[in-house]
């Protein structure tokens, strides 16, 4: 004799792997861990520390005018 099965249980079984499918999809498609965050800040903060090193003029990277200077 075949085993029973209840509908609504199977439905909610299905309806969650399906969800667990999903939600690993989207892991890969758009999920970075704390760390390669954390990475890509540093990077993108020492970037643009070494930027406005290299500034000739101050006044480009929103300082305001030195020493009170105005015309």
């Amino acid at each position: 004799m075949a085993e029973l099965l209840n509908l609504r249980r199977f439905r909610k079984a299905q309806q969650r792997a399906e969800d667990a499918a999903a939600a690993d999809r989207n892991r890969i498609a758009f999920g970075r861990s704390q760390q390669e965050r954390g990475a890509e800040k540093a990077v993108a903060e020492h970037a643009a520390r070494l930027l406005d090193g290299h500034l000739r003029n101050r006044s480009l990277s929103g300082d305001s005018e030195p020493d009170g200077e105005r015309g």
